[in-house]
């Protein structure tokens, strides 16, 4: 069984690497240079078709020389390559004015651009395709009105791209374009996960019970990229019914660092190799399962806006206001992945927790921090505490908010600040404990309408 499970992992390892592949710089350019060469030589094919001349006509296939084919391709070929490298040259400017200004993790984010991306494969598919014709050019009859014809369609197709590319690196150069694409993408992922978590919730499983026995160790060090859960489960023996995971995906392993532990207190054969075969390392922390890595993608645009080097208080605020959104998306569902359950055999697995206190706190704390000192960033913190303790019905939810308005409120209080500045820290505390009890008289009014209907 064993076998059959290490073949699982070696697949989901090539399926991890298959993924950094396809997000990668370099991987959609190359596969649309490609199909250019394999375009030129299908246009070639159809130059040369008697039938395909009968149907359309002499007056669409006319005669090119060799000379002017040569001259038509040759310009084509050096306008895309000057092209390729415009893209090239605006994609690492904006990469590196993103690493300076709001932070070098954010260069991963703006790798995956699609359109720059396609734009990049469009221009070098252009170019493969004009070299391709070039070469054949004089080896066959004179007729080249398709290859041609084709060439130019795909130059007017390229220099749309191109414009639609510089606009796009326009909008990019805003940091404010910038702060929304990273929350979007936040934001897509915690839909995902909702989506997933949503469909486990209405499964019936029994309580986890504590695993108390053998610990399983880590023998390499590195960032948890992913984990494979559902291998672990279905490998487990049958003397084992519960695993612990005491690593989650974005945690930095060492050597001997405890990995998981199980509930008996004697390794089964081979079970400790197979468990870290499964829990996948890297050098730096990744998006596949990392959901808290996205939010600390947000926060550190916020800090790096309030450092002393960029001094850039509305970025932060920015930051701020959709990392709210987020949080309010959330609305206090915990991220931690789903418990797996091999109902068969009787064996579960409990992921590390990442609950939602925990993920309040490591968006509010560095930035209540970094911006006690700013009335502008303080004001703001107290502004989205507020409207988030409005919005949430739940009571756990809106302690948790007031318990940060409370902190931003002391730090900002400590400063050196006017008493009109003063009086509006203390007017926004209030106003939060006011949105609370707001939120208070939406939820007995929720519980009524649910026992009217009931009634």
């Amino acid at each position: 069984m064993f076998l059959d499970i290490r073949g699982l992992l070696r697949l989901e390892r090539w399926r991890f690497r298959l993924q950094s592949i396809l997000t990668s710089f370099w991987f959609i350019p190359l596969v649309i240079g490609a199909a250019g060469c394999v375009a030129a030589l299908i246009a070639l094919e159809l130059d040369q078709w008697t039938a395909l001349q009968e149907l359309l006509g002499h007056h669409f296939f006319r005669e090119i020389q060799p000379d002017t084919a040569r001259s038509i391709l040759s310009t084509i070929a050096a306008a895309t390559i000057s092209a390729t490298s415009i893209v090239y040259s605006l994609s690492l400017l904006i990469r590196n004015l993103a690493a300076t200004s709001l932070g070098p993790r954010l260069v991963q984010d703006l790798r995956q651009d699609r359109l720059t991306r396609l734009t990049l494969g469009m221009q070098l598919a252009v170019f493969t395709y004009s070299l391709t014709i070039l070469y054949y050019v004089g080896t066959f009859i004179e007729t080249r009105t398709i290859s041609i014809g084709v060439a130019i369609l795909l130059v007017i197709v390229a220099l749309s791209f191109l414009v639609v590319f510089v606009n796009h690196i326009t909008d990019q150069v805003s940091v404010d374009h910038i702060v929304a694409r990273v929350a979007g993408n936040l934001q897509d992922a915690l839909q995902s996960h909702l989506k997933d978590a949503k469909s486990t919730e209405a499964l019936a499983l029994p309580a986890p019970k504590p695993a108390n026995g053998a610990i399983i160790f880590a023998d390499a060090e590195g960032y948890v990229s992913s984990v494979s859960y559902e291998a672990i489960v279905d490998a487990a023996d049958d003397s084992i019914r519960v695993i612990e995971m005491l690593v989650q995906p974005g945690d930095f392993v060492i050597k001997r660092k405890p990995l998981a532990r199980i509930d008996c207190e004697e390794m089964p054969d081979g079970f400790a190799g197979l468990v870290r075969d499964a829990v996948i390392l890297g050098s730096s922390r990744t998006y596949f399962q990392d959901l808290p890595a996205r939010f600390r993608l947000l926060v550190e645009i916020g800090l790096r806006a309030l450092s002393p080097g960029v001094n850039d208080v509305f970025t932060a605020v920015a930051c701020a206001n959709h990392l709210a959104a987020s949080l309010a998306l959330l609305d206090g569902r915990d991220l931690t992945p789903a418990i797996q359950w091999n109902e068969k055999r009787d064996v579960m697995l409990v992921p590390q927790p990442m609950h939602f206190e925990v993920v309040v706190a490591s968006v509010i704390n560095p930035l209540r921090q970094a911006g006690k000192e700013v009335f502008v960033m303080n004001e703001a913190l107290l502004r989205t505490l507020g409207d988030l303790a409005a919005a949430s019905i739940k009571p756990e939810l809106r302690e948790i908010y007031e318990h940060h308005a409370h902190l931003v409120a002391e730090s900002a209080l400590m400063t050196d600040l006017q008493d009109e500045e003063r009086s509006i820290i203390h007017g926004l505390l209030r106003r939060v404990e006011e949105r609370g009890a707001e939120g208070k008289k939406i939820e007995r009014e929720l519980k009524n309408r649910r026992a009217a209907r009931q009634s």
